[in-house]
């Protein structure tokens, strides 16, 4: 069971950027908090910040990844 979910692309790709994940996303759910976004679930407040962070969140993340993160590790791999 374990090896099957640890196999699966999402989890892994969420494996590859999770230090872009780390520093990115108490920032953007800091900023995204103070922008005051509509009340999607009024009775779960916590689900309605994760419906409204996760996309920014993995969005800013992947990008993070692919322009900063992944030419300095190939530069490390090159010497």
């Amino acid at each position: 069971m374990t090896d099957r979910l640890l196999a699966n692309r999402v989890i892994m790709y969420l494996g590859i950027i999770s230090y872009s994940l780390y520093l990115w996303h108490f920032p953007l759910v800091k900023w995204l908090h103070q922008a005051k976004l509509p009340v999607l679930l009024p009775d779960a407040p916590l689900l309605n910040g994760l419906l409204w962070a996760a996309l920014p969140v993995l969005l800013v993340s992947s990008l993070s990844y692919w322009v900063v993160e992944r030419p300095f590790l190939r530069l490390r791999h090159s010497r």
